[in-house]
């Protein structure tokens, strides 16, 4: 579905599930990496500490360098997502 889409796009293929362990029977056609409950629990915890962190800033004054230091703060920069959050099936 995705490359019917939208082409060649740089993609991370993620699948949420309980163990990084996958049977050789469950092959897949792209490359997939990982996300465990552990992993996905981690990422929730962040986002929900940002948005609380969000609750109380002054919103008319809010800058795109605060928001940028609070991503960094809780690793939910493209770059954590891309790295933090997943790892490689064994």
């Amino acid at each position: 579905w995705f490359k019917k889409h939208y082409g060649d796009s740089p993609v991370k293929n993620m699948m949420i599930i309980w163990t990084r362990i996958v049977s050789q029977a469950g092959g897949f056609n792209e490359p997939v990496e990982i996300v465990t409950d552990v992993s996905l629990g981690r990422l929730e915890r962040n986002a929900r500490e940002f948005f609380r962190e969000l609750g109380t800033a002054d919103l008319q004054n809010l800058s795109a360098k605060m928001l940028q230091a609070n991503l960094d703060a809780y690793h939910l920069t493209v770059e954590d997502l891309l790295i933090r959050y997943s790892e490689k099936p064994k």
